[in-house]
């Protein structure tokens, strides 16, 4: 394998298929500045008790379902993993907004909930001010500072 095909395979979680973080605030970093980017972090609900009652890879088809539906149903979405399994990250390319409530759906659909947060920002920062960011955000939600969805 090729150091490209394998920084490119790298950069993929392997659950998920989605970029992991270093990748996803490379992505952030390397593109033009003057574009404003929208950012959600989701973290699920109970990931954990689905995982002991239905199994880790039953779950993971499951995540993994709904973030291609997304994908597919939004153009322009650039999905990662910020932290653990449980926290996504949705960022919006296009600068638009993308109301929460158009992607609950392909969560409730498969018996999932989580609490998001959301940031604005320009992209062509630096990695480093995508990682604090990123780290910002996962402080909201651990501080119960975001916008739950039931």
């Amino acid at each position: 394998m090729t150091v490209n095909k394998r920084v490119k395979y790298l950069s993929r979680d392997s659950a998920f298929g989605i970029l992991t973080r270093p990748a996803l605030e490379l992505t952030l970093s390397e593109h033009p500045r003057s574009k404003i980017v929208r950012i959600y972090v989701l973290d699920l609900n109970d990931i954990h008790k689905l995982n002991t009652s239905l199994g880790y890879d039953k779950v993971n088809e499951k995540i993994t379902s709904i973030l291609k539906s997304i994908s597919n149903s939004y153009k322009g979405l650039i999905l990662g993993r910020v932290f653990s399994g449980d926290e996504i990250a949705i960022i919006n390319a296009a600068g638009r907004h993308l109301p929460i409530s158009r992607i609950t759906p392909f969560f409730q659909k498969q018996g999932i909930t989580f609490k998001c947060v959301y940031a604005e920002s320009y992209f062509g920062r630096s990695a480093k001010f995508y990682h604090k960011m990123f780290n910002k955000l996962s402080n909201q939600l651990r501080d119960r500072n975001f916008y739950q969805v039931i």
